[in-house]
């Protein structure tokens, strides 16, 4: 059954749905760009690497939840395209916060926590673009 909403409470719902996005998408370039920047600026590259793994954990569960809301919204307007890509984006940031979580296990410790940093911000960055596309969608009503 689909639900319709007056026009007035559509349009307010599209424009939530599109500050969610930018919303999801400025958290995201903040944990990928612009924090890592000065993290490796003002700290030393140990503590760095830590501080941008946690970072990313943290942000990228609150960024995820975020999406869905977001995904949830816009499935409400019938903007189905947008949604998917919301939902496509929030499950990328899932497996961003799985990639970093801490492992009581681990062999070469160091190595391999770089190693999941480096790919949980190519993630972040190709989420973030997903994150775009889903607001251009919303922006074009599809």
């Amino acid at each position: 059954m689909l639900l319709r909403l007056p026009i007035e409470y559509h349009e307010l719902t599209r424009a939530i749905v599109i500050y969610m996005y930018g919303l999801s998408a400025g958290g995201a370039w903040i944990a990928a760009i612009a924090s890592p920047n000065t993290s490796y600026d003002k700290l030393d590259p140990a503590r760095a690497d830590t501080h941008i793994r946690a970072l990313l954990r943290t942000a990228s569960a609150q960024i995820a939840v975020v999406l869905l809301l977001a995904a949830g919204l816009a499935a409400l307007i019938a903007y189905y395209m947008s949604a998917l890509f919301a939902v496509i984006a929030a499950i990328g940031f899932v497996a961003n916060h799985l990639i970093l979580t801490r492992r009581s296990v681990e062999g070469r410790v160091r190595d391999r926590r770089q190693t999941r940093r480096v790919i949980a911000v190519g993630l972040t960055l190709v989420f973030m673009l997903a994150i775009l596309i889903a607001m251009i969608f919303t922006v074009q009503r599809l």
